[in-house]
Order: structure tokens, then C-alpha cells, then sequence
């Protein structure tokens, strides 16, 4: 075989291993460990705090408990931040929604966040899941019944929980929950050697400090990671891999109300696809009088913080009506 053929070959050999490796990429799995109880909420709560000043948690990007009332609520919130976020994220709305309607709240602190970037390109999705369960599991001690909420990221946590754990989640509340990127782009991740090329198109870090939303409020920068490590993505896109799919949309059968930043193509979320959440929506298994798609022409990926300007009143307004209408 001549030089030529032999360069031919090895070439086309290169092209053929590289889509298999796209086509037949391995999905990510998940096994749920077992999850030992605590006493009591206050054991588990404590637990957790002494484990976030072990790794350095910067302060209010710590666990919160909101209790407006001792012993059970009837209801209670489980609140699930997203990707290189904190509770600062849902707080503003959450605390407001909880004194209205006499909620004991618990905001969590995923693994690798509200510590450094260095944590968060550490901890993968499993880790997300593992502590998301664990959080769900002492829910029990808080409220009667579980309303589990998210925003963005948080927002396909809390979807795989309700499908997964149907006895232990009530109803769903999604603020802008990412089921796949808004930008088509991002699906270089899913390549070989994709977050490489990643790091050479926007670098190892991103979302770069100098680089500010037009509704982000000064204090932002105290609840979000930024910047981040690029490589850090791909721990959010195994997530997607794994959970942001129909057979788990098809198991959702809570009420849910899902809030999303939508006025016309041009005024949108730029981070979360509201096509595949709209999608996501109409594959939930929930009864039509119970699933409510209120689109919120003023405002951000982000709908629910102090930190990003939102129209908060009709957020509030929704949030309040969906509570009320819950059928338990």
C-alpha cells in the first residue's frame, strides 16, 4: 500500500471511530446510595451547615432553613438552585412565597457550590442527584406535603425527583428549567475532545467578571460563581444526558407550574431552550386542569432572585395562585 493510500486510510479510520464515538457515546448512569435519616430536620440541617463551613462556604451561600412555624407545615418547599448558583437565587420569591402561605422552606447547597470553582468542576451530576435525594428523604419532618421547586438547573433536578420519587414530591414549581441550552452551539460538548475545543473557543474560564446581564443588580456576584471553568459544563451536560428526557417527563404526574422568560423570539431566556421546555411541559403526565405555562414578558433566565430584575409582581402573583389551587 502506498504513502498516500496508507494516509488515506488511517484518515477515513479517524472519521469512522469519530461519529461512533458521537452516535454510540455511553449515557450516563445513576445508582441512588443509601440514604440513612436523621433524627429529626434540625440533625440533618446542622449536619449539613458544619459540612458547608468545613469546605469554606462563602456566607449566605450556605443551607437555609426557613421555618415560619415549629413542628409540620401542611406544606413545605424544597428549593433546588442552579448550575454555579446559591440560594440567592430563589430567595427573594421563596421567602415571600413561604410567609404567604405558612410554608417551612429548606434551600439546599448542591455539591461543589457556594465554595469555590475549584469544587465545582470537582462534583459531578451523581453528587447533584445523590444530595438532592437526601434533601427530599427529611423533607418529611418539615410539611405534610412537599413542593419541590428549582430554577434552571435546579429545575431539571427537581423534574427527575418528581419522576423518581412520585410518594415523596406533591407538586412541582420550575422557574426557566434547563432541558437543553439555548444555544445550539453548546452541543460541542457532546463531541470527543468537545470540552477542549471548548476551552479554545471561549477559554478555561467563562462568564468572565466583566461580563454582566443588563438585569443583574449589584450583590449578584456574591450568589453566582463567576467566572467558572468551561470544562465545568460538562458535569451540567451529563446531567442532560441522563435526566432531560421523555421517560422522565412521562413520569411527572404532580401538579406543576412552570414559569418561564418569554415575550417574542428576539425577548427571551438566552440560557435555557424554552423549546425543549415547552416540550418537556406538554410530555408531563399531569392532569390538563393541573399544569399551568405562565410565560413572563419581562424578565431573565433568572426569575426569582433579589439580585436580577424580574417582573417580581406578577412572579409573586402566579406563585401565590398556584399554591392556592394545589387539589391536597
Amino acid at each position: 500500500m502506498g504513502l498516500k493510500k496508507k494516509i488515506l486510510y488511517g484518515f477515513l479510520v479517524l472519521i469512522i471511530g469519530y461519529i461512533a464515538a458521537i452516535f454510540f457515546k455511553p449515557t450516563p448512569t445513576y445508582t441512588s446510595p443509601p440514604i440513612k435519616l436523621a433524627a429529626n430536620f434540625e440533625a440533618f440541617y446542622q449536619d449539613q451547615l458544619q459540612q458547608s463551613k468545613k469546605l469554606g462556604a462563602r456566607l449566605n451561600n450556605e443551607e437555609r432553613l426557613l421555618r415560619v412555624r415549629n413542628g409540620k407545615t401542611p406544606y413545605a418547599i424544597l428549593y433546588i438552585h442552579g448550575f454555579g448558583a446559591s440560594r440567592g437565587e430563589g430567595e427573594y420569591s421563596m421567602d415571600r412565597l413561604a410567609q404567604k402561605w405558612g410554608a417551612n422552606t429548606y434551600y439546599i447547597r448542591l455539591p461543589g457550590h457556594g465554595t469555590n470553582i475549584e469544587d465545582h468542576v470537582a462534583k459531578g451530576y451523581s453528587e447533584y442527584l445523590a444530595y438532592c435525594e437526601k434533601a427530599l428523604a427529611h423533607m418529611k419532618f418539615l410539611g405534610e406535603k412537599t413542593v419541590v421547586v428549582g430554577t434552571s438547573m435546579g429545575g431539571l433536578l427537581a423534574t427527575w425527583l418528581a419522576a423518581s420519587h412520585p410518594n415523596q414530591v406533591d407538586a412541582l414549581i420550575l422557574a426557566s428549567p434547563f432541558y437543553d441550552f439555548s444555544d445550539p452551539t453548546a452541543r460541542i460538548l457532546e463531541l470527543p475532545g468537545g470540552v477542549s475545543l471548548g476551552e479554545l473557543v471561549v477559554g478555561k474560564l467563562r462568564a468572565k467578571p466583566e461580563e454582566r446581564d443588563k438585569n443583574d443588580v449589584d450583590g449578584l456576584a456574591g450568589y453566582w460563581y463567576r467566572p467558572q471553568y468551561t470544562k465545568a459544563l460538562k458535569n451540567l451536560n451529563d446531567l442532560r444526558h441522563f435526566a432531560a428526557n421523555d421517560e422522565t417527563y412521562a413520569k411527572v404526574k404532580q401538579p406543576v407550574l412552570m414559569l418561564v422568560y418569554y415575550k417574542d423570539e428576539k425577548n427571551k431566556d438566552q440560557v435555557a431552550s424554552i423549546k425543549a421546555m415547552r416540550h418537556a411541559f406538554s410530555v408531563f403526565a399531569t392532569p390538563k386542569n393541573q399544569k399551568h405555562f405562565v410565560e413572563i414578558q419581562n424578565g431573565s433566565h433568572v426569575l426569582f432572585s433579589k439580585w436580577v430584575k424580574t417582573d417580581k409582581e406578577t412572579v409573586d402573583r402566579e406563585l401565590y395562585k398556584f399554591a392556592k389551587s394545589l387539589p391536597f
